[in-house]
């Protein structure tokens, strides 16, 4: 049950107790008291039986402290955070839907958490930013935090802007059917992120070849849209996306524009996921998304999707752009133990901008070339 206030609520055991096992019942919810207070994500877990009133002192050793902080919002904007636990040993790991705070205006800066931590209850925090409508949205992964801990979490909404894959994201296809959903503006924290429709222009398109399946100007993720009409053979096809955001609105992440090239076999009865990958950027920067002019920089990169199982990935080439996209010049990519991988630059001493193009090929022909612009600024 999930409302808004609890006042005209009653609970109380009906009937005998059943074993711990086979009966949890959970109390919870998001509590903050103004938009620069702390949220609080509390949460109360009883086995066996149902709770016969419920009146609790929650002590500050049962809690965590996530520190968490949000890059620039356009202005006139107000960030709402949000909070989603897990429910530990139920079957599927049952995630509790997001609840949110209290929406507070730009400039966001830090904001305080403490959430419920005894348990094993896992949390994911999020951020909502709007004005009279939905400018954007960007949430984490579920984590466990230690109760008496602090810990600072990334920020969010801050470059560099990308596309990610995480868990069941990507496209998905069985027999002529498939869909689509590719979050292009994840931040530089991982975390994965959506812009409104009226905040960036896209387009979508996916053909095989001569043939075009899709051809859409809008977020397919937005939409949840799908389609039909992949071959019953194996055949080849090429999935591109682009959007852009207005320049004087967003200083950074002003393009994502992505081609993949892949081979899908025919899967006619079980849903398959298309090859797709990414490549993600993740220099560390300033919280307005700078890095200083004219030093050198390390850019760790990540990829996701399909290249990145063990020994799949063949090739990945980077190249970089201090003009806003006009000229690009190659720049070696270094591996390390584990697999981790980067670019490191040397950055022009005028303040200006960095942009970023990837190509990545896995070992079965499949390839991604994305292009980045206005990745980042630097400044002096």
């Amino acid at each position: 049950m999930i409302a808004d206030d609890y006042d005209t609520v009653r609970v109380a055991q009906a009937g005998p107790s059943a074993p711990s096992k086979d009966f949890v019942v959970q109390y919870g919810g998001i509590w903050q008291r103004g938009a620069t207070d702390p949220l609080y994500g509390l949460v109360v877990t009883r086995r066996g039986s149902m709770f016969t009133g419920l009146n609790r002192t929650v002590s500050a050793r049962g809690l965590a402290k996530i520190v968490t902080a949000m890059g620039p919002v356009p202005a006139g904007a107000r960030v709402t955070p949000g909070a989603a636990w897990t429910v530990p040993g139920w079957e599927g790991d049952i995630n509790v839907p997001e609840l949110a705070g209290v929406a507070r205006k730009a400039p966001y800066g830090s904001a305080v958490n403490y959430v419920s931590a005894e348990g094993g209850l896992r949390w994911k925090l999020a951020t909502t930013v709007g004005t009279d409508s939905l400018v954007g949205y960007w949430e984490g992964e579920f984590h466990r935090y230690q109760p008496g801990r602090t810990y600072r979490e990334k920020n969010f909404d801050t470059a560099v802007f990308g596309p990610s894959l995480p868990e069941s994201y990507g496209g998905q296809y069985v027999g002529s059917d498939y869909a689509l959903c590719v979050p292009l503006f994840s931040d530089g924290a991982g975390h994965t992120g959506y812009l409104a429709p009226s905040q960036a222009a896209y387009r979508t398109r996916f053909t095989m070849g001569d043939t075009v399946l899709l051809d859409e100007k809008q977020d397919l993720c937005n939409t949840l849209e799908g389609g039909s009409g992949l071959s019953n053979r194996t055949a080849r096809y090429r999935l591109s996306m682009d959007a852009t955001r207005k320049a004087a609105v967003y200083r950074v992440g002003t393009r994502v524009s992505m081609v993949w090239d892949f081979t899908l076999r025919p899967s006619p009865d079980d849903f398959a996921d298309m090859p797709l990958s990414v490549v993600r950027f993740t220099p560390k920067l300033g919280l307005d998304s700078t890095a200083e002019a004219g030093t050198r920089i390390t850019v760790p990169l990540v990829v996701q999707g399909a290249a990145a199982a063990p020994g799949a990935l063949k090739s990945l080439a980077v190249k970089v752009s201090y003009d806003g996209g006009r000229t690009w010049k190659s720049t070696a990519v270094h591996g390390a133990a584990g697999g981790k991988r980067s670019v490191t630059l040397t950055q022009p001493k005028t303040p200006g901008s960095v942009s970023f193009r990837a190509t990545a090929v896995d070992n079965r022909g499949n390839s991604v070339t994305q292009t980045l612009i206005n990745a980042y600024r630097t400044v002096s």
